[in-house]
């Protein structure tokens, strides 16, 4: 098989799982109200900026997506009784159900997938991931193809 025509394969195949649905549970935990709730489990009471330094976030998308999440009560914001300027987060009783809610959907999903593809496929998936998960060679590989084909940006 050509590298053009795995490629349209790839592109159809993600198509064809996205528009089924199966991927839901995965892309709603990777939206970022679902990655702040993750890194609040991980880190409990912690600052803002800790947030949006750990999960790459801008600031101003981490203070709407924590007041969003303080609206549906998943977090408490607390100031510091010394330095009324600090600020920390927590996640709410109602927050950590939420994470446990999702978390077991993914939960589920993986071992569903995990199963389907068998023990010997699961761990070729696994090294699949590794390799593409090093964000920086795939980075460095687009830009030099970019470069290369002469587009400045798109």
């Amino acid at each position: 098989m050509s590298s053009q025509t795995s490629i349209f394969k790839l592109v159809e195949l993600i198509q064809k799982i996205y528009t089924h649905g199966e991927l839901n549970p995965f892309i709603q935990l990777v939206q970022s109200d679902s990655r702040i709730l993750l890194y609040l489990f991980y880190h409990p009471s912690c600052h803002p900026s800790d947030i949006s330094k750990s999960l790459n976030m801008s600031r101003p998308n981490v203070t709407a997506n924590l007041k969003n999440l303080e609206d549906n009560e998943m977090i408490v914001r607390t100031l510091n009784a010394k330095n009324r300027r600090e600020i920390y987060v927590t996640l709410t009783a109602k927050g950590m159900q939420e994470f446990n809610n999702r978390m077991s959907k993914i939960i589920g999903l993986f071992q569903d997938w995990l199963k389907l593809l068998g023990e010997e496929e699961t761990e070729h998936l696994i090294r699949i991931l590794e390799i593409s998960s090093d964000m920086n060679n795939i980075g460095e590989a687009f830009k030099k193809y970019v470069t290369s084909e002469g587009k400045e940006s798109w």
